[in-house]
């Protein structure tokens, strides 16, 4: 009689394909003037209708009456609460995956309207080389224009104040020098311009690819990536949301569902406690990377 073997069914574990990364600027008037808070970046975390969503894109079903449009879309809205104030005393507990709504919404916005719009960007500024310019043989070598503060083809300007990425570095991430790394030297807020010390950018080449700082700076990119991110503004006069403390928010997706608390809930963010007023604007960026 021969042996015989079971065969066990095994899960395979994959990495997490989909991360996200929340951050946010605060801007206050203050009778001593403006104050401007960038807080510090979380994660988000994909809910199960999330991953429900990405699977009904990629089946790509759609009606035939009146007109053939998508039974699902992307993502639509983005969704703001004021959560549980005992986060504020007792931490703030993670989202459960196959929660469905926020836990208190007072306000949502559908994107692409004029305060909130969902872009394709990259992380990294490419190669030095790759912005230089004929006319200034230094842009590309000792100075780099803020990619970032380009949108439409327009200079537009940053909250960060002058001399913010002082002391930050270019580090390389992938190319014939991954792993150099080149220090800023000063930056303008006016002009966007970035000086770093030319020394070591002058032996790069067009393979490489940089990073500022540990995580990045988005650039905007016409064409298909691999990141979106979705910008919101809270306007001062935004009186759904003002005198209001906001400690949640999230994406909704797949049907037209401008109502609270309806639609497919894609991520859920939770974070600190930001008093909002009409004296406060609030800048809300959600990244979304897809990875392999």
């Amino acid at each position: 009689m021969s042996d015989s073997k079971i065969i066990i069914p095994q899960r395979l574990v994959a990495p997490q394909m989909c991360r996200g990364i929340f951050r946010a600027v605060v801007i206050r008037d203050t009778p001593e003037g403006r104050v401007v808070t960038h807080l510090p970046r979380k994660t988000n975390r994909l809910m199960w209708k999330g991953a429900h969503l990405l699977a009904a894109l990629l089946v790509g079903e759609e009606t035939l009456d009146p007109c053939p449009v998508p039974v699902y879309r992307g993502l639509l809205y983005h969704a703001f609460g004021v959560g549980d104030p005992n986060w504020d005393t007792g931490g703030i507990p993670l989202p459960d995956v196959t929660d469905t709504t926020l836990v208190d919404e007072v306000f949502r916005t559908a994107i692409d309207t004029p305060i909130s719009s969902l872009n394709c960007v990259r992380y990294g500024y490419g190669s030095f080389r790759f912005f230089s310019d004929p006319v200034d043989p230094d842009e590309g070598l000792t100075y780099v224009l803020d990619p970032y503060r380009l949108e439409g083809g327009d200079l537009v300007g940053r909250y960060e104040e002058d001399d913010w990425f002082n002391t930050y570095q270019f580090t390389v991430i992938s190319g014939t020098h991954i792993g150099a790394e080149i220090d800023i030297l000063d930056y303008d807020q006016a002009t966007g311009r970035i000086d770093f010390d030319g020394t070591l950018a002058a032996q790069l080449d067009e393979t490489d690819v940089f990073v500022l700082g540990d995580h990045g700076i988005p650039a905007w990119d016409a064409g298909p990536t691999n990141v979106l991110e979705i910008h919101t503004t809270l306007e001062k006069t935004q009186t759904e949301v003002n005198d209001n403390y906001l400690r949640e928010h999230a994406l909704f997706g797949a049907i037209t569902a401008p109502d609270p608390d309806t639609g497919w809930m894609y991520n859920a963010i939770r974070h600190d406690p930001i008093w909002k007023d009409d004296q406060t604007e609030i800048q809300y960026f959600v990244d979304l990377e897809f990875r392999t």
